[in-house]
């Protein structure tokens, strides 16, 4: 018995936190979640089960790329999709049945963390096993660990100066406000960190990269991205965090 219709999946959207994904997302991650919410959402799923479903994807995606074979690093590709669709399908079902809330925001960002701590780091094992430039593999392998490990700090400062702050200013959160101005940094800090990051360009390069073999080419890329951005954000809190 269907007891969720797909008007109803595609309705519980607010149009503007469709326009603060990336255009991944809107254009291609967001609708091909419909099909998969109007089917987990049918057969009793809760978000909070996807959402455990999601981790587990992350986990196995960037495992995947550490295999020194060709069929299962395409796994890994689909994965990587997989856990993308994942991402949306949970809070399509949250808002759906109106379970959405603190804790279901939780659970859902912890699969965020899991691909932003180890898909670097996949990248980069996956640069060591097929880059044609030999001489420089272990180089790769130390780039996309780096690369990781500056994503993940990055969150983790931006997390813990949110935090800071809030309790600084009586519970009222600025950083939140000021991503909804366009014209402020962390609007245009979060809106790059999107477009290039692990929800928008980076879905496209990670097929291109199984494609042409330029997983080398590519870890390179955002071990720079990674390195800029977390340097841009010790900066930028550590400035603001003066007394």
């Amino acid at each position: 018995m269907i007891k969720y219709s797909m008007q109803q999946i595609r309705e519980s959207l607010p149009k503007e936190k469709n326009k603060g994904d990336s255009l991944w997302v809107q254009y291609v991650a967001r609708n091909i979640s419909y099909p998969f919410t109007f089917l987990f959402i049918n057969i009793g799923l809760s978000a909070w089960q996807v959402s455990v479903l999601s981790i587990l994807v992350a986990f196995m995606a960037c495992f995947a790329f550490c295999i020194n074979n060709d069929v299962v690093r395409w796994v890994g590709v689909i994965l990587i999709h997989f856990w993308m669709i994942c991402d949306c399908v949970d809070g399509n079902i949250a808002r759906v049945k109106k379970t959405t809330g603190p804790m279901g925001e939780f659970i859902d960002a912890q699969s965020g963390y899991i691909i932003s701590a180890f898909c670097y780091f996949g990248l980069g094992v996956a640069a060591f096993y097929t880059t044609r430039f030999s001489q420089y593999s272990t180089l790769l392998l130390t780039l996309g660990s780096i690369a990781s490990i500056a994503n993940i700090l990055s969150r983790l400062i931006h997390q813990k100066y949110t935090v800071a702050q809030i309790n600084s200013n009586g519970g009222k959160n600025e950083v939140q406000i000021e991503e909804k101005d366009s014209s402020s940094f962390q609007s245009l800090r979060r809106r790059i960190g999107k477009e290039i990051g692990l929800s928008g360009m980076f879905m496209i390069l990670v097929v291109l990269c199984q494609i042409f073999k330029i997983y080398d080419y590519v870890t390179v890329f955002y071990f720079l991205f990674c390195m800029v951005s977390l340097l841009v954000v010790i900066a930028r809190y550590s400035i603001k965090a003066k007394v």
